[in-house]
Protein backbone atom coordinates (compact mmCIF):
# COMPACT_ATOMS: atom_id res chain seq x y z
CA UNK A 1 0.00 0.00 0.00
CA UNK A 2 2.92 2.33 0.73
CA UNK A 3 4.40 1.66 -2.69
CA UNK A 4 1.01 2.23 -4.33
CA UNK A 5 0.56 5.52 -2.45
CA UNK A 6 4.00 6.73 -3.51
CA UNK A 7 3.31 5.72 -7.12
CA UNK A 8 0.05 7.70 -7.22
CA UNK A 9 1.62 10.61 -5.37
CA UNK A 10 4.33 10.97 -8.00
CA UNK A 11 1.65 11.67 -10.63
CA UNK A 12 0.28 14.62 -8.64
CA UNK A 13 3.78 15.90 -7.88
CA UNK A 14 4.72 15.66 -11.57
CA UNK A 15 1.60 17.60 -12.54
CA UNK A 16 2.50 20.33 -10.06
CA UNK A 17 6.07 20.53 -11.37
CA UNK A 18 4.81 20.79 -14.96
CA UNK A 19 2.54 23.65 -13.92
CA UNK A 20 5.47 25.49 -12.31
CA UNK A 21 7.55 24.86 -15.45
CA UNK A 22 4.83 26.63 -17.44
CA UNK A 23 5.20 29.67 -15.19
CA UNK A 24 1.96 29.14 -13.26
CA UNK A 25 1.18 28.73 -9.57
CA UNK A 26 -2.21 27.04 -9.33
CA UNK A 27 -4.04 24.56 -7.15
CA UNK A 28 -2.24 21.75 -9.02
CA UNK A 29 1.00 22.96 -7.45
CA UNK A 30 -0.66 23.12 -4.03
CA UNK A 31 -2.01 19.58 -4.38
CA UNK A 32 1.40 18.28 -5.42
CA UNK A 33 3.14 20.13 -2.56
CA UNK A 34 0.66 18.82 0.02
CA UNK A 35 1.11 15.23 -1.14
CA UNK A 36 4.89 15.61 -1.39
CA UNK A 37 5.07 16.99 2.15
CA UNK A 38 3.09 14.01 3.45
CA UNK A 39 5.31 11.54 1.61
CA UNK A 40 8.48 13.20 2.92
CA UNK A 41 7.09 12.93 6.46
CA UNK A 42 6.17 9.30 5.74
CA UNK A 43 2.56 10.15 6.51
CA UNK A 44 1.22 7.83 3.84
CA UNK A 45 -2.31 7.57 5.18
CA UNK A 46 -2.82 11.34 4.91
CA UNK A 47 -1.34 11.41 1.40
CA UNK A 48 -3.64 8.56 0.41
CA UNK A 49 -6.67 10.38 1.85
CA UNK A 50 -5.82 13.57 -0.07
CA UNK A 51 -5.51 11.69 -3.36
CA UNK A 52 -8.72 9.78 -2.68
CA UNK A 53 -10.71 13.00 -2.15
CA UNK A 54 -9.18 14.63 -5.23
CA UNK A 55 -10.03 11.56 -7.31
CA UNK A 56 -13.60 11.51 -5.99
CA UNK A 57 -14.09 15.19 -6.85
CA UNK A 58 -12.80 14.52 -10.37
CA UNK A 59 -15.11 11.53 -10.80
CA UNK A 60 -18.12 13.50 -9.58
CA UNK A 61 -17.30 16.31 -12.01
CA UNK A 62 -17.01 13.89 -14.94
CA UNK A 63 -20.23 12.09 -13.94
CA UNK A 64 -22.18 15.34 -13.60
CA UNK A 65 -20.91 16.62 -16.95
CA UNK A 66 -21.71 13.37 -18.78
CA UNK A 67 -25.18 13.06 -17.21
CA UNK A 68 -26.08 16.67 -17.99
CA UNK A 69 -24.90 16.41 -21.60
CA UNK A 70 -26.85 13.17 -22.08
CA UNK A 71 -30.03 14.68 -20.62
CA UNK A 72 -29.80 17.82 -22.76
CA UNK A 73 -29.04 15.88 -25.92
CA UNK A 74 -31.91 13.49 -25.23
CA UNK A 75 -34.37 16.35 -24.72
CA UNK A 76 -33.36 18.05 -27.99
CA UNK A 77 -33.01 14.98 -30.19
CA UNK A 78 -35.52 14.73 -33.06
CA UNK A 79 -37.13 11.30 -32.76
CA UNK A 80 -38.95 10.90 -36.06
CA UNK A 81 -38.68 7.64 -38.00
CA UNK A 82 -41.09 8.30 -40.86
CA UNK A 83 -42.51 11.36 -42.66
CA UNK A 84 -45.40 12.01 -45.02
CA UNK A 85 -44.01 12.96 -48.44
CA UNK A 86 -46.21 15.07 -50.72
CA UNK A 87 -45.74 13.94 -54.32
CA UNK A 88 -48.05 14.45 -57.32
CA UNK A 89 -50.83 15.66 -54.99
CA UNK A 90 -50.65 12.43 -53.00
CA UNK A 91 -49.20 11.64 -49.59
CA UNK A 92 -46.78 8.76 -49.14
CA UNK A 93 -45.26 7.68 -45.84
CA UNK A 94 -41.51 7.10 -46.23
CA UNK A 95 -38.59 6.44 -43.86
CA UNK A 96 -36.84 9.56 -42.63
CA UNK A 97 -33.60 8.21 -44.14
CA UNK A 98 -35.11 8.39 -47.65
CA UNK A 99 -35.96 12.08 -47.40
CA UNK A 100 -33.93 14.45 -49.58
CA UNK A 101 -33.35 18.19 -49.76
CA UNK A 102 -36.03 19.79 -51.95
CA UNK A 103 -38.71 17.24 -51.04
CA UNK A 104 -42.04 18.46 -49.70
CA UNK A 105 -43.54 16.93 -46.56
CA UNK A 106 -46.70 17.54 -44.56
CA UNK A 107 -46.72 17.97 -40.78
CA UNK A 108 -49.95 18.01 -38.78
CA UNK A 109 -51.13 18.97 -35.30
CA UNK A 110 -49.12 17.36 -32.49
CA UNK A 111 -46.21 16.31 -34.69
CA UNK A 112 -42.57 17.33 -34.42
CA UNK A 113 -41.05 19.03 -37.43
CA UNK A 114 -38.14 16.77 -38.44
CA UNK A 115 -36.24 19.12 -40.78
CA UNK A 116 -35.39 22.74 -41.41
CA UNK A 117 -37.43 24.13 -44.25
CA UNK A 118 -39.89 26.66 -45.67
CA UNK A 119 -43.68 26.49 -45.49
CA UNK A 120 -45.17 26.15 -48.96
CA UNK A 121 -48.80 25.66 -47.94
CA UNK A 122 -50.99 26.03 -44.87
CA UNK A 123 -50.55 27.73 -41.52
CA UNK A 124 -49.99 26.55 -37.98
CA UNK A 125 -49.15 27.53 -34.43
CA UNK A 126 -45.64 26.21 -33.80
CA UNK A 127 -43.96 25.81 -30.43
CA UNK A 128 -40.32 26.83 -30.87
CA UNK A 129 -39.27 26.55 -27.22
CA UNK A 130 -36.51 24.07 -28.07
CA UNK A 131 -34.92 26.74 -30.27
CA UNK A 132 -35.79 30.02 -28.59
CA UNK A 133 -36.94 29.15 -25.07
CA UNK A 134 -40.20 31.01 -25.72
CA UNK A 135 -43.05 28.85 -24.31
CA UNK A 136 -45.85 30.39 -26.38
CA UNK A 137 -46.56 29.05 -29.86
CA UNK A 138 -46.16 31.42 -32.80
CA UNK A 139 -48.20 31.56 -35.98
CA UNK A 140 -46.35 30.50 -39.13
CA UNK A 141 -47.72 30.87 -42.64
CA UNK A 142 -46.56 30.43 -46.23
CA UNK A 143 -42.89 31.33 -46.93
CA UNK A 144 -41.99 31.30 -43.22
CA UNK A 145 -39.00 29.27 -42.06
CA UNK A 146 -39.46 26.37 -39.66
CA UNK A 147 -36.87 24.33 -37.81
CA UNK A 148 -36.36 20.72 -36.78
CA UNK A 149 -37.28 19.95 -33.18
CA UNK A 150 -40.16 22.44 -33.07
CA UNK A 151 -43.74 21.18 -32.65
CA UNK A 152 -46.93 21.93 -34.58
CA UNK A 153 -49.45 22.65 -31.81
CA UNK A 154 -52.34 23.46 -34.11
CA UNK A 155 -52.74 23.39 -37.88
CA UNK A 156 -51.27 21.58 -40.86
CA UNK A 157 -48.41 22.75 -43.07
CA UNK A 158 -46.48 21.62 -46.11
CA UNK A 159 -42.73 22.10 -45.76
CA UNK A 160 -40.06 22.19 -48.46
CA UNK A 161 -36.95 20.57 -47.00
CA UNK A 162 -33.96 22.91 -46.72
CA UNK A 163 -31.71 20.95 -44.35
CA UNK A 164 -31.78 17.34 -43.21
CA UNK A 165 -31.15 16.06 -39.68
CA UNK A 166 -27.35 16.28 -39.76
CA UNK A 167 -27.37 19.95 -40.90
CA UNK A 168 -30.31 21.35 -38.96
CA UNK A 169 -30.00 24.13 -36.40
CA UNK A 170 -31.09 21.82 -33.59
CA UNK A 171 -28.25 19.45 -34.50
CA UNK A 172 -25.81 22.36 -34.29
CA UNK A 173 -27.09 23.07 -30.78
CA UNK A 174 -26.57 19.41 -29.82
CA UNK A 175 -23.02 19.55 -31.19
CA UNK A 176 -22.41 22.71 -29.17
CA UNK A 177 -23.57 20.88 -26.04
CA UNK A 178 -21.20 18.01 -26.84
CA UNK A 179 -18.34 20.51 -27.01
CA UNK A 180 -19.51 22.54 -24.03
CA UNK A 181 -16.76 21.20 -21.74
CA UNK A 182 -14.34 23.33 -23.76
CA UNK A 183 -16.12 26.41 -22.46
CA UNK A 184 -16.51 27.55 -18.87
CA UNK A 185 -19.27 29.50 -17.22
CA UNK A 186 -18.26 32.87 -15.79
CA UNK A 187 -18.85 31.69 -12.21
CA UNK A 188 -16.60 28.65 -12.77
CA UNK A 189 -13.77 30.75 -14.20
CA UNK A 190 -14.10 33.22 -11.33
CA UNK A 191 -14.00 30.44 -8.73
CA UNK A 192 -10.90 28.90 -10.32
CA UNK A 193 -9.20 32.29 -10.48
CA UNK A 194 -9.90 32.97 -6.80
CA UNK A 195 -8.66 29.49 -5.84
CA UNK A 196 -5.44 30.02 -7.80
CA UNK A 197 -4.86 33.44 -6.22
CA UNK A 198 -4.97 31.88 -2.75
CA UNK A 199 -2.14 29.47 -3.59
CA UNK A 200 0.75 31.97 -3.19
CA UNK A 201 -0.71 33.03 0.17
CA UNK A 202 -0.77 29.39 1.26
CA UNK A 203 2.92 28.97 0.45
CA UNK A 204 3.66 32.28 2.19
CA UNK A 205 1.83 31.02 5.27
CA UNK A 206 3.76 27.76 5.04
CA UNK A 207 7.08 29.62 4.89
CA UNK A 208 6.28 32.01 7.74
CA UNK A 209 4.99 29.23 9.98
CA UNK A 210 8.12 27.19 9.35
CA UNK A 211 10.31 30.25 9.96
CA UNK A 212 8.77 31.23 13.29
CA UNK A 213 7.91 27.80 14.72
CA UNK A 214 10.64 25.60 13.21
CA UNK A 215 7.93 22.95 13.20
CA UNK A 216 7.42 21.24 9.83
CA UNK A 217 4.17 19.61 10.96
CA UNK A 218 2.58 22.96 11.77
CA UNK A 219 3.87 24.43 8.51
CA UNK A 220 2.49 21.57 6.42
CA UNK A 221 -0.89 21.98 8.12
CA UNK A 222 -1.24 25.30 6.24
CA UNK A 223 -1.02 23.39 2.96
CA UNK A 224 -3.42 20.73 4.25
CA UNK A 225 -6.07 23.37 4.98
CA UNK A 226 -5.98 24.97 1.54
CA UNK A 227 -5.45 22.08 -0.89
CA UNK A 228 -9.21 21.39 -0.75
CA UNK A 229 -9.85 24.49 -2.92
CA UNK A 230 -9.56 22.19 -5.94
CA UNK A 231 -12.34 20.02 -4.58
Amino acid sequence: MTAYTIYNGIKYIKRGLCTIANGKLTVDVLDGASIAACLVQKNYSTASSIMFMLSMSSLLEDYTRAKTKAALTESLAVKVDTVWLVKDNTQVQIPMSDLQIGDEIIVRTGSTIPVDGTITKGEAYINESSMTGEPLAVMKTTDASVFAGTVVEEGSINIKVRALSSDTKIQKIIELIDNSENYKAGIQSKAETIADKIVPLSFLGFGLTLLFTRNITKAVSILMVDYSCAI
